[in-house]
């Protein structure tokens, strides 16, 4: 009777295909618009990348998509700051982050980009909570325009590194990694909605047997905002802003997690490492404008549903929604600030 049931199961796919028929659903035509894209700092010069959007079947390149002749105009309180003008340069942005005296930091960003619209006309630099917007046209891809309110230095009022705090995560192959947890005391501003953000920088002294050398960690650390528990145990850290919705206008202490280095890896290979001892620690923490928060968050959830593995590379991640702020095209005008603190090891 199986031997029947199985025939009779090849006789209905074999029906079913042979049944089958070619559709030609034609796709919606897609209409070119503008897309901007910047990040703006307070005390540093605007700039603009710009660019438009394209179709799903259309085949691009950079160079295809870039707009180099584009009008575009910088407006605060209703007033235009200045015209932009394309620059074709290829020259980088940096980070930087100097210790002026011990414990004290300034925070800066060397705003150059290859390829952007930069003033034609000296202005001001931009000001905390100054509320800006950009203005461009085409005659081709339309009018679109964004604003965005400049994010002030966040006030860290102290951080604290919390003692007896590690938190050790076991996975299953034998790996494992650590986090440790840091109370960062903030004093919000109220004035605008934010998100808040954390790096760090790991000062150390490691023994190489009979020396001892002193170096730093200069590349920032995984700081999470969130640490997740789950049903089985497994405690991981999530690396992504923290909306500050529940304490909008008020001092509050945010608790991050720090993933330590030179403590993760496989057993056998820790048992070989050189000892390493911490003894300071300069927390980076920075303010998002709303708009760039949200941003952020959603690369993050990218991040973290992708699946590892052979199963990552048949499987797609989860989609995730695009998101912007700008009205009558696409892309993303945001601001962010940063400050540092130095806490020392106890």
């Amino acid at each position: 009777m199986n031997s029947y049931k199985i025939i009779f199961c090849f006789l209905w796919i074999s029906l079913s295909l042979s049944c089958t028929r070619d559709l030609d659903i034609p796709f919606p035509e897609h209409q070119p618009l503008l897309t901007l894209n910047t990040f703006l700092v307070e005390g540093g010069t605007p700039f603009l990348q710009v660019s438009r959007s394209f179709g799903a079947l259309e085949t691009i390149t950079d160079s295809s998509i870039i707009v180099k002749d584009a009008v575009v105009e910088l407006w605060k309180d209703g007033v235009k700051l200045s015209n932009f003008q394309y620059k074709d340069t290829l020259q980088s942005d940096t980070v930087y982050i100097e210790e002026i005296t011990p414990g004290q930091f300034e925070y800066y960003v060397e705003e150059t980009r290859t390829g952007v619209y930069l003033p034609t006309s000296d202005i001001e630099p931009l000001a905390a909570f100054d509320l800006v917007e950009f203005q461009a046209s085409h005659p081709a891809y339309g009018n679109a325009s964004a604003e965005v309110t400049i994010t002030p230095e966040p006030e860290i009022l102290g951080v604290e590194l919390v003692k007896d705090s590690i938190i050790t995560r076991d996975f299953d192959d034998g790996y494992q990694d650590k986090w440790t947890a840091l109370k960062v005391q903030v004093n919000d501003p109220g004035e605008i909605a934010n998100y808040y953000n954390f790096s760090a920088v790991i000062n150390y002294w490691q023994d190489f047997g009979q020396q001892q050398g002193t170096d730093t960690l200069r590349w920032p650390q995984i700081v999470a905002t969130e640490i997740v528990r789950e049903a089985d145990g497994v405690v991981y850290g999530e690396n992504g802003p923290i909306s500050d919705q529940e304490f909008d206008g008020q001092a509050h202490t945010i608790v991050v997690y720090l993933r330590l280095p030179g403590c993760c890896g496989y057993a056998e290979d820790l048992a070989q490492e050189d000892e390493f001892t911490y003894y300071s620690v300069d927390v980076n923490t920075f303010m998002l404008d709303a708009s760039y928060g949200i941003f952020q968050q959603k690369r993050e959830l990218q991040r973290y549903n992708r699946t590892e593995g052979i199963e990552g590379a048949l499987i797609p991640t989860e989609p995730v929604s695009v998101v912007g702020n700008v009205e009558g095209g696409y892309g993303l005008i945001g601001s962010f600030n940063g400050n540092t603190r130095r806490v020392w090891v106890p």
